[in-house]
Order: C-alpha cells, then sequence, then structure tokens
C-alpha cells in the first residue's frame, strides 16, 4: 500500500524543512519538497501532517536501565503513585505478593 505524508517537519538527522514523504510497502521510498503528483494513485492514502515533527529511521531511544520509574524499577514508582494505582496495592495487600 501506499502512504504519503505532507507537510512534514522533517530531521534526517539534519533539518530538511517541510516536505512530502512517500511510503510503499512500510518502508520510506522518497523524501521531496512536494510528491504531490503521487495523490493521483487511486490507492494512495494520503495524510496531511500539517508541520508536525517527523524523524525517519529514528527509533524511540528514551529507555529506563533500572526498568522504568526511577531506581526502584517499576514498583518504586507504583509506590511513588499508590493513590493513581489503588488496583495493584490491593492485590499487593490481599495477596501479599510484593513487600
Amino acid at each position: 500500500m501506499l502512504k504519503l505524508w505532507k507537510n512534514c517537519d522533517i530531521y534526517a538527522p539534519a533539518h530538511l524543512g517541510k516536505r512530502d514523504i512517500l511510503i510503499m510497502g512500510g518502508k520510506i521510498w522518497r523524501i521531496e519538497a512536494d510528491l504531490s503528483a503521487w495523490e493521483a494513485f487511486p490507492e494512495i492514502e494520503v495524510l496531511d501532517l500539517a508541520g508536525r515533527t517527523v524523524c525517519p529511521g529514528l527509533i524511540d531511544l528514551h529507555v529506563h536501565v533500572t526498568g522504568g520509574g526511577g531506581a526502584q524499577g517499576i514498583l518504586g514508582f507504583l509506590q511513588q503513585h499508590e493513590k493513581i494505582f489503588p488496583a495493584f496495592f490491593s492485590l499487593r495487600h490481599k495477596h501479599n505478593v510484593i513487600k
């Protein structure tokens, strides 16, 4: 399937400015200033990103080495937010799973 993302603010990794991106088979095929000629294809899906930032090839580099939520990992995060996650704590206390 063809997809055309229009009006993207692209960083790849340098700032390219406003460009269109043509995607074929789930992979970026072209990045150009104007790819509107592709809109004539009957099976193309067009999405106007209206200047939203796109970083092709950038995978989420955000990582929590300790498991997420700070130095204590996810359990520390949940303990700090007990009011937000009451179901977790009622199960924990009921079954004495985590101390």
